[in-house]
């Protein structure tokens, strides 16, 4: 249910290199993403892999019958980019465990433009 605190989604989102490779960008300062304002993203495609991690599941969240386990017993992570974008989802994971690994990766990129600013 909405405002009620279900657990914690363990989530890292690293910007990529003009290459396509994450930091460090010492070897090649040309490839450094980051930028001094936003501004300068503008007309760019930007790269950026959103790794998920973890689903830690609030003690709230135990199962009754057996207090060590999830209620949950079917798990993924579904997002969007962009509001209007297409879904992307995880591997669904069918054990109630109070912490659910994830080893999802994926890179997107997104044009940035007066919307996206």
């Amino acid at each position: 249910p909405p405002g009620i605190n279900m657990g914690k989604l363990h989530v890292d989102i690293k910007p990529l290199g003009y290459n396509g490779h994450e930091g460090p960008w010492d070897d090649n300062p040309d490839d450094d993403p980051f930028v001094d304002h936003p501004d300068q993203l503008l007309g760019q495609t930007i790269m950026f892999n959103i790794h998920i991690r973890n689903i830690a599941y609030s003690a709230q969240t135990a199962s009754k019958e057996k207090p060590h386990l999830s209620q949950y017993e079917n798990t993924w992570v579904r997002y969007k980019v962009e509001s209007n974008g297409e879904w992307h989802t995880t591997n669904s994971y069918d054990h109630p465990h109070m912490t659910v690994k994830f080893s999802y990766s994926k890179v997107h990129s997104l044009y940035v433009d007066e919307r996206i600013k």
